[in-house]
Formats: structure tokens, sequence, C-alpha cells
């Protein structure tokens, strides 16, 4: 619920021209998640079917917001953000340029997501994504 009222609040501080507030609380989303993932150990998708009848009347809600729906699947697993420039790592996962690039250039040579160990950095752009 919190999460959904920080989305809440991103959308209207976007609405309301505040876009230097968006960043500072899209990291909060993503803080929350994370914290969401470690303390209960499930991922977003169970943890939300979980919490909501059925992806039916999400659909509804959705619409009736008119704000589109966005799968998962388009967000980088690093900042939450729509994925701009989606590439694919060597296990095999996708994540935004920007966010595994400067995650590599941290020294990280694990993968965020299953923390696999990267054979090398080389990043191939996710066409079909």
């Amino acid at each position: 619920r919190e999460i959904e009222l920080l989305e809440e609040e991103m959308r209207n501080q976007n609405k309301l021209g505040a876009d230097q507030n968006v960043p500072i609380i899209n990291s909060l989303v993503g803080f929350m998640h994370y914290c969401k993932c470690v303390l209960f150990g499930v991922t977003d998708m169970e943890f939300d079917a979980q919490l909501q009848p059925s992806s039916k009347d999400q659909v509804s809600r959705t619409e009736s917001e008119d704000v589109p729906f966005i799968p998962d699947d388009f967000r980088c697993p690093i900042s939450l953000d729509l994925m701009r420039e989606p590439v694919i790592v060597s296990t095999g996962q996708t994540y935004d340029l920007s966010s595994i690039t400067r995650w590599i250039e941290e020294g990280h040579c694990t993968c965020p997501k299953n923390g696999q160990k990267l054979l090398h950095t080389n990043l191939i752009p996710n066409h079909a994504l």
C-alpha cells in the first residue's frame, strides 16, 4: 500500500511540474521493493498476487486512473524505472544501459538480480524488449 501511495504521489508531483521530487520518490519506491523482498522473502509478483484479488480488477483500476499499466518486465531491476535502452548481460538478465553501466563501473562483477558472476562485461542490446 505504501508503494502505491508513493507511486500516486510521483504522478501528482509530475503533474504539478515538481520534477525534482520524482527521482527521490522513485528511489524510495525502489528501496521499499528491495526491503519487501529482503524482509518477506517474496518477489513483487508473489506479494502483489497475495494482496490483489485478481489481475482483472487491477486492469480496470488502472484504466479508471488513465495511467497505462507497465509490466514489471519493462522496468529495470536496478532502478525500477521504465527501461529506455535495455541491454542483456552475460547471465541473460536485462537491465537499462545506464543502470547496469553504473553497477559495473562501481566495481561489481556479479549480476544484480541473481548474484551470478558476470563472465564478461559486454552488453548486448535487447531489441525484443
